[in-house]
């Protein structure tokens, strides 16, 4: 009797986890209620990431990133390289999202289109804690064909905080090997009111699953339009920490972006 009661109660609390809590269906509004994927019909504009999750930008990471003005500045080597990066986005159903990274341009040192992306998304788990599928494909416009795997995931930990996460596996079909990456992204962004969004981000890169990249950045913004338009800025050190590294902290090399996203519904 005691263990159907403790049974029952566990369904009970998954219950309340998964089905009880409201569900996020769209993006407009706030930024720590948006959901995982867009609502049906609503088209997005990526002039910066859409979120610091799975698109988090300067990272160590070679896919979702190359969304938005990034300006990386490697002091030691006094090299600087800027990219500027347009996607596309659309909502099929409440849960299906395809979209993709159209016009991404390589500024500096030479001038040059880099690689195209595009990808789909379904939400499969909705609620207080949503989980995904994503596929993404770099296409070879610039180096190399590229194909990412993985579960991105949301958690609306509070109100107005939210937990983007996930893995991602990264196959780059480099010659003359082919190259296996794990990426494990986590931001933590609050809303600032209604109009404003504030967060941290870290997360694992396992580069070729051997040498392991720790990131670690801020960004911010403004919300405006309803939740419909989105200035972003972020300041983030790519190889914050490294496995490989005599010394294990990397300051020296940084990187500042810019981003406006905009969502029409």
């Amino acid at each position: 009797m005691l263990r159907w009661q403790l049974g029952s109660r566990a369904a009970v609390a998954l219950a309340v986890l998964f089905v009880a809590f409201p569900a996020w269906a769209d993006q407009i509004g706030p930024y720590a209620g948006r959901s995982l994927t867009l609502g049906q019909g609503t088209f997005r504009i990526d002039g910066g990431p859409p979120d610091f999750g799975y698109f988090h930008p300067g990272g160590p990471q070679w896919i979702n990133e190359n969304r938005g003005l990034r300006v990386r500045r490697d002091e030691g080597a006094r090299q600087t390289w800027v990219w500027l990066g347009l996607g596309l986005a659309y909502g099929i159903t409440r849960d299906i999202e395809l979209g993709g990274l159209i016009l991404p341009v390589r500024v500096r040192p030479d001038a040059d289109i880099d690689d195209v992306e595009l990808y789909g998304r379904f939400r499969f788990l909705e609620g207080t804690f949503e989980m995904g599928a994503q596929a993404t494909v770099q296409l070879p416009t610039q180096n190399d064909l590229g194909l990412g795997l993985g579960l991105p995931m949301l958690v609306h930990a509070t109100d107005d905080m939210r937990i983007d996460t996930g893995f991602e596996f990264e196959i780059l079909f480099f010659e003359p090997h082919t190259i296996v990456s794990l990426d494990a992204p986590l931001a933590l962004t609050w809303d600032i009111g209604r109009r404003g969004l504030l967060g941290m981000r870290t997360g694992m890169y396992f580069r070729d699953m051997d040498v392991l990249v720790v990131p670690a950045g801020i960004h911010g913004g403004g919300v405006l339009a309803d939740g419909r338009v989105d200035l972003l800025g972020w300041f983030m050190w790519p190889g914050f920490l490294g496995s490989d590294r005599d010394h294990a902290f990397e300051l020296r090399t940084f990187e500042l972006g810019f981003g406006v996203n905009a969502r029409i519904d």
